[in-house]
């Protein structure tokens, strides 16, 4: 097999790590069922997180993940965000301007679980800044009344009708003059 992400069982041949040669109960002869399969091998990052994402939660990682092989990283049998759109609508196509990230929904948001809303990958008003140079952000004239208010009070993180993704709210309110 010429995929470039290959599941170490498969590759190595070890197919009765995972299916029952003779018969199971279980679809596809699988020894056990959904993620309790994968838990065998892989640690459960599920049982402490305080926010999940439904199928992680759910235990159907293969509606993800290919258990045997794929061109994908991670296993996934599709990419970013084609994979988030079978679940999720995409706002992506009538977008007037883009957020550069939103090509990949996982440089921002965790597929499977988190301690943040939205699974983000950390808290909203350090996000920003891992791209976003804090003095380049202080340095644009409309911020200079924010206070303390977080990024996303004014400006999508996905899209937008101008090339400062600024909401109907802030360009109303006048906080960007």
């Amino acid at each position: 097999d010429k995929k470039k992400s290959k599941h170490q069982p498969a590759e190595n041949g070890e197919c009765i790590a995972c299916h029952d040669p003779h018969a199971s109960a279980n679809k596809k002869l699988l020894v056990k069922k959904d993620a309790a399969l994968c838990w065998d091998c892989h640690d459960n990052f599920m049982d402490k997180a305080k926010v999940k994402h439904q199928p992680a939660e759910n235990g159907e990682c293969i509606s993800c993940h290919n258990p045997h092989a794929t061109d994908q990283k991670k296993l996934l049998v599709k990419s970013s965000p084609k994979l988030c759109w079978d679940c999720h609508d995409n706002f992506l196509e009538k977008a007037k301007f883009k957020h550069d990230v939103v090509e990949d929904c996982t440089t921002c948001h965790d597929p499977h679980r988190s301690s943040e809303a939205k699974l983000l990958t950390k808290n909203i008003s350090k996000l920003c800044f891992d791209c976003h140079e804090e003095k380049d952000i202080a340095a644009v004239k409309g911020h200079a009344n924010a206070g303390a208010k977080s990024c996303v009070d004014c400006h999508d993180p996905h899209t937008g009708d101008d090339k400062n993704l600024l909401k109907a709210a802030a360009k109303i309110s006048g906080t960007t003059k």
